[in-house]
């Protein structure tokens, strides 16, 4: 219990990190589900920093969530059709509220999801500055 409990409990890198070197320390490599939830925390650290409000798994793909505060959506679409058009992905933008844009990304390879979506918000983060 304690190791979910240090995973929910994370807020920087450098806390993944030290969760991953004392259960290396304690219990040698990390299982492929343990290392799935450290790649999901890394995502919500990602996610935070580039101001996406959620990232939901629903049939379709990944529905990322963007908005509220500062929040220039024309950009937001610019820089998704960019990227997803050069990496061959298919996603589409879901009706919205208010000041919130929604886009439905089709990637069907549960492991690749991770990577895609880290390598997006990192850029997204960095344009966003």
């Amino acid at each position: 219990m304690s190791v979910y409990k240090n995973i929910a409990s994370i807020t920087s890198e450098r806390d993944i990190e030290g969760v991953v070197y004392n259960l290396t320390n304690r219990f040698g490599p990390i299982p492929k589900e343990l290392n799935n939830l450290l790649t999901e925390s890394r995502l919500k650290l990602e996610s935070a920093r580039a101001g996406v409000s959620s990232i939901v798994r629903r049939a379709c793909g990944l529905v990322i969530t963007i908005g509220g505060g500062e929040f220039n959506a024309l950009s937001f679409i610019e820089y998704s059709n960019v990227f997803f058009n050069d990496k061959m992905i298919k996603y589409h933008i879901l009706p919205s509220v208010d000041s919130i844009l929604s886009l439905c990304v089709h990637i069907k390879n549960h492991e690749y999801i991770y990577s895609i979506f880290s390598q997006f918000l990192s850029k997204f983060a960095l344009i966003k500055k």
